[in-house]
């Protein structure tokens, strides 16, 4: 089980080890129907932007899938063309991390590549740290969890994100140095 700090809470994940057999069927049902992406498409990622998503009018299929790996939770029925229900899972963050790290040996090449790309980009997001100086006293501070940080200081967050982000060199006394 991967454990995330995420500011000052941790986020878990529920995937569970996975035998051989369930394995299988994992990685098939996902190769066929699943997809692998980013939540947030911008590039400054949050630590919970991957995730892995299972659409299909088989309610039951999707069950399974969630009681075998532990996580997620079978969403709809939504409208769909033919006008059977069509039921949708997700499975985000640190949880998708943990399913993507058991199954991408048992992909196809196409998906297991796009696997290997997200989880280097969830490592590396998961570990970068926000570094900030107050213009008037020196003070310097570090977060991963700049919603967090904001909040904890009545900040404004689009503005603080204009300094954080390049846009602006200074707002509410603080600067962004790394």
């Amino acid at each position: 089980m991967t454990v995330i700090r995420n500011g000052s809470k941790l986020t878990p994940s529920t995937v569970r080890r996975l035998t051989e057999r369930e394995l299988g069927w994992v990685a098939g049902l996902l190769e066929g129907e699943g997809s692998f992406d980013r939540t947030n498409r911008s590039k400054k990622a949050s630590l919970r932007n991957i995730r892995i998503t299972c659409s299909m009018t088989d309610r039951d299929v999707l069950q399974r899938l969630c009681r075998i790996v532990g996580a997620g939770t079978v969403r709809g029925p939504y409208a769909n063309r033919n006008n059977k229900p069509m039921y949708t899972v997700a499975i985000i963050g640190a949880s998708a991390y943990d399913l993507m790290k058991q199954i991408e040996p048992e992909m196809g090449q196409r998906r297991a590549t796009k696997i290997r790309a997200l989880l280097r980009g969830f490592e590396s997001v998961r570990n970068y740290v926000f570094k900030l100086q107050h213009v008037k006293s020196g003070r310097i501070e570090t977060t991963i969890n700049l919603a967090e940080w904001t909040r904890q200081r009545g900040l404004k967050r689009p503005g603080l994100d204009q300094t954080l982000y390049g846009n602006s060199s200074n707002y509410h006394g603080w600067r962004r140095l790394a």
